[in-house]
């Protein structure tokens, strides 16, 4: 979720083109739901479905690359706070704009609105990551200082005990995975791996075997309950708490850290990968999700299925380079008001205050606690 950088040995460029191809999976997975494709054959609506049950996990790898990357990294308010801005950036100025070219669907209270996105969950993922990211702290605490037998044992436990029980009943009150816990749960896993580096040597066939049978459960599944699109039994493994699409997640995750990039393919990895996010921001926004994403890809399954895998794939770089053209320019704009200095300088003013405050109350604490001579 950086600016774009130049290519540095230390970066794991792996885990980063991982991002790239989790958010053009999330763009598909759109384009396949709310993009509402209308299927005139059982091909075309099995390779809908195939689509949805491959894509479904990216969102998982998203949380799990945040726990890979986040156990040998420091936690800081900084990043969050460049993140917030961006996430604020485009939730307020895509408002604006729709305030004066559709002003039948924007008031001057979401203008607002949109100035609080977290609080107003302008975007599901960013309000639950907030919400998680406060608590990674103990994640990391955790994984760094319990052995690696009893974290694997209980990351196992807790997967047995909140996949299933989550799909009819949502006993955890993991709410579809849509909530700050179940990223949470996903952080820890994606941390564990990247302690432990788990998944080095290990024969790439084996997660891509792993992720091809889960993908093909899940839409089998689902197709056997095709006569109702969107039936309660067809859809309950595509669901982020769903086993299938968890041991997606962490078969792609598997997949991409035995990858090797070469130089040319890591400046391309360095330059994508940091703008990425903010393809997320662009099309999921509310009123463009509501209002120019909704059903615009209506007409896709009406073809052969040749032409509705072509315009699947098409569109999905379409809108993922168009995204990431656009973010290029914030990125241009941040940079040059130098935004990212003012965040580190006024996090460094914050960490001063309380450095000084937190000295001043233990003054008086032992003040308060010398003992009193005669």
């Amino acid at each position: 979720m950086d600016a774009p950088q130049k290519v540095k040995p230390s970066r794991n460029y792996r885990i980063d083109l991982l991002r790239i191809v989790s958010m053009l999976m999330i763009v598909m997975l759109h384009i396949s739901g709310t993009g509402g494709i209308q299927c005139n054959s059982f091909a075309n609506k099995g390779i809908v479905w195939l689509s949805r049950s491959a894509t479904y996990c990216a969102v998982n790898c998203y949380a799990l690359i945040s726990g890979y990357v986040g156990i040998r990294s420091k936690l800081k308010l900084s990043s969050l706070a460049e993140l917030w801005l961006r996430v604020a950036f485009y939730s307020v100025s895509i408002t604006i704009i729709f305030f004066f070219t559709r002003p039948d669907v924007t008031t001057l209270g979401k203008i607002l609105h949109s100035f609080f996105p977290v609080t107003n969950n302008q975007y599901w993922y960013f309000t639950a990551y907030v919400g998680m990211w406060f608590f990674t702290p103990i994640a990391n605490a955790a994984v760094n200082h319990i052995s690696k037998e009893k974290m694997g044992l209980l990351l196992i436990g807790s997967a047995i005990i909140l996949t299933p029980s989550n799909l009819m009943t949502d006993a955890f009150a993991l709410g579809g995975g849509y909530t700050p816990a179940w990223l949470f749960f996903l952080y820890t896993l994606g941390a564990y791996f990247g302690k432990y580096n788990l998944f080095k040597n290990t024969p790439i066939i084996k997660p891509i075997i792993a992720y091809s049978l889960s993908v093909i459960i899940t839409v089998a599944f689902k197709l056997a309950f095709a006569l109702d699109q969107w039936s309660f039994w067809g859809l309950l493994l595509l669901n982020y708490t769903s086993p299938t699409i968890l041991i997606s997640a962490v078969s792609l995750l598997a997949i991409f850290c035995n990858l090797k990039v070469g130089k040319t393919a890591s400046k391309l990895i360095a330059f994508f990968a940091p703008l990425s996010f903010s393809v997320y921001l662009i099309h999921t926004h509310p009123l463009v999700f509501g209002n120019v994403f909704r059903d615009a890809f209506a007409k896709l399954g009406q073809g052969s299925p040749l032409y509705l895998i072509f315009g699947l794939f098409a569109a999905t770089f379409a809108i993922y380079l168009a995204c990431v053209a656009i973010d290029y320019i914030r990125h241009l704009l941040f940079k040059l008001c130098k935004i990212k200095n003012l965040i580190i300088f006024f996090e460094k003013k914050l960490w001063s205050i309380w450095d000084k405050l937190y000295a001043k109350l233990q003054s008086c604490e032992n003040k308060t606690s010398a003992p009193k001579t005669e």
